[in-house]
């Protein structure tokens, strides 16, 4: 009889954890979010709860909004850009294959991953459409003038690099710069323009003194920079930065044609966040002690 009731226990246990991961924690036009998909954005991404949550909210969106369009990927153009992210990195299928796992990244999921990015680029082509027509000599002029600092150039610059497992200690510097995260490896140092990497280059020209470069995925985590101190700054004429201004102000009309599409979106959708409970399912004594504490 013991057995019996050890054994009914054990299977409610079960069924109770079930029902913590998988339970709905939220609703976008119908399509429910799961507390398994939040966890899993976390372990992909690094990112808090209730970044991941806001990531979730923006997929679902999105999705429902693909399919009202009528918009797919068929196996033939996720395989294509498959293909071609292999021969970016110099890699095989099998060898791509090989890499993503290694990650700790299950390859089922990184190829619907490639087909949601397929997905949401075709959503997003006739979004785009207009940003072209507007892409004119006195537009592309005007972005150079108003964002003078993102075309300089500098003799040396002083940084602070910051390397995490995840996304998260990272954002709370970002939010907090004194902060300093155990879980964070910190190095200072200055370097010289001419001898910089040209991507390291490129991503910290852009960032203005005092201020954190976006935050970058690594094939071991996650890294950012902050920029102490630049020196010989000076900006470069504009014919010298034709293509890059071009490039500046388009990358800068998507940005604003995205969020304004999304804001669209979410204004028009309708989202539910349920309530979940926070604290673990209670031992059959500790509802009673419950109980009492609430009686009393």
């Amino acid at each position: 009889m013991i057995k019996k009731l050890l054994f009914s226990a054990m299977i409610c246990a079960v069924c109770a954890n079930a029902e913590v991961v998988n339970g709905v924690i939220a609703v976008v036009d119908n399509e429910p979010i799961t507390n398994y998909e939040l966890v899993k954005v976390q372990k992909l991404t690094g990112a808090s709860p209730q970044a991941a949550m806001e990531i979730l909210i923006g997929q679902k969106l999105q999705q429902s909004e693909i399919k009202r369009r009528g918009i797919a990927a068929n196996d033939a153009e996720v395989d294509a850009r498959l293909k071609a992210i292999a021969e970016q990195n110099k890699l095989s299928f099998d060898q791509l294959k090989t890499a993503v796992e290694s990650q700790g990244i299950n390859y089922a999921d990184f190829r619907e991953n490639v087909r949601r990015t397929l997905l949401e680029e075709k959503l997003y082509n006739s979004i785009f459409a207009d940003i072209q027509r507007k892409t004119t000599p006195e537009n592309v002029k005007k972005f150079y003038t108003q964002n003078s600092s993102l075309f300089t150039t500098f003799d040396s610059i002083t940084l602070t690099r910051y390397i995490a497992k995840s996304q998260a200690p990272l954002d709370k510097i970002r939010a907090n710069p004194k902060l300093r995260p155990s879980d964070v490896y910190v190095m200072k140092g200055t370097l010289k323009a001419n001898q910089m990497d040209e991507g390291l280059k490129y991503i910290v020209t852009n960032v203005e003194q005092g201020k954190f470069s976006p935050i970058i995925p690594t094939r071991n985590g996650y890294e950012m920079f902050y920029v102490n101190d630049k020196k010989g700054l000076r900006t470069l004429d504009f014919d010298s930065v034709q293509d890059r201004a071009i490039e500046g102000y388009v990358t800068s009309e998507r940005k604003k044609a995205v969020a304004e599409f999304n804001d669209r979106l979410r204004s028009n959708a309708n989202i539910r966040i349920i309530e979940r409970p926070q604290a673990q399912p209670q031992s059959g004594k500790d509802k009673d002690k419950a109980k009492v504490q609430k009686r009393n």
